[in-house]
């Protein structure tokens, strides 16, 4: 019985399989490439949603013994306030330019100055005040909104990939309302173009006691003094370093090219809804974004406020 089954052995597997199988195994393959070709739908990507604005909380920025300060939104509910759906403003509108900061002439200066002062008089009530603009800011930088549907998680628009749009849109409503006030739509934000040698120190319009002054600046890095991009807070017993325009010059190539090379290392990390704040920041909000704050800030106060700690 043994010598039988192995003589039969090899005619079994000495036969040509059947035509069939050919063709199920050419299918097989055809559907597998379909199948890793073939673009499939993305899981949600569960984007940041805008927070319950009824659901505020004080915040501190210097220790949790601080006085707690309230960032807090105008309240809808007290108030004749309604949230206003956006549109965007038609093709014919006038084309608005953000000029260099230390370019602008007198007569830019002075009409800045005027709508910076009208905006700084409206009443505290008024949404478009300057200060409750400022804790627009203040609100969303220092947890005082959920986000919505993790009320265990805070929404944070820094050191993510939300630090440049957050801020993009918050620039532009703050520049329509200087152009309202003034009555001119052609009325555009200045920029200081700290990263060209002719703008490198603060642009003098900000020094003077206009409306556009503050007190809480480092009095030692008012011009003629070099802005340093990668500024960091040296303690007094360490020499303080003054850059040159080629220092300045490499650090934002570093920054814009080599660091920020892909989207994420230049934008920041991916932030989505449910996820813990302030995954990771972008190549430029480190520096000269931040460094640029703390240099311009007051050294007198704990966290170089009003530049450092803006709130």
């Amino acid at each position: 019985m043994r010598s039988l089954c192995t003589a039969k052995k090899p005619l079994l597997y000495s036969q040509p399989p059947p035509r069939h199988h050919h063709f199920l195994l050419l299918l097989l393959l055809f559907l597998t490439v379909i199948f890793l070709l073939y673009p499939r739908p993305l899981p949600p990507q569960r984007p940041i949603q805008p927070p319950d604005l009824s659901h505020c909380l004080l915040i501190s920025i210097n220790t949790p013994s601080s006085p707690p300060l309230n960032c807090c939104a105008l309240s809808l509910v007290s108030s004749d306030l309604q949230i206003l759906n956006f549109t965007f403003p038609l093709p014919s509108s006038p084309l608005r330019i953000r000029p260099a900061a230390h370019l602008v002439d007198s007569r830019y200066i002075s009409q800045y100055s005027k709508a910076v002062q009208l905006m700084k008089d409206l009443p505290k009530s008024d949404p478009r005040n300057f200060f409750q603009q400022a804790n627009i800011h203040c609100a969303y930088c220092n947890g005082a909104y959920d986000q919505l549907g993790f009320s265990n998680l805070q929404l944070l628009i820094h050191n993510s990939w939300l630090f440049f749009p957050w801020h993009r849109i918050y620039l532009y409503f703050h520049e329509r309302i200087l152009a309202k006030l003034i009555g001119d739509d052609s009325f555009a934000l200045p920029f200081w173009n700290w990263d060209s040698p002719d703008g490198m120190r603060i642009p003098s319009m900000y020094l003077n006691t206009s409306s556009l002054y503050h007190p809480n600046r480092d009095p030692s890095h008012q011009p003629p003094v070099m802005v340093d991009l990668n500024f960091l807070q040296v303690g007094s017993d360490q020499a303080v370093v003054y850059p040159s325009v080629d220092d300045n010059l490499r650090i934002m190539y570093r920054q814009m090219m080599e660091n920020g090379a892909t989207t994420e290392l230049f934008l920041g990390s991916a932030f989505r809804a449910g996820e813990q704040p302030e995954p990771g920041p972008g190549s430029v909000e480190v520096i000269p974004h931040n460094t640029l704050h703390d240099w311009t800030g007051d050294p007198r106060k704990q966290n170089r406020e009003d530049m450092g700690a803006f709130c």
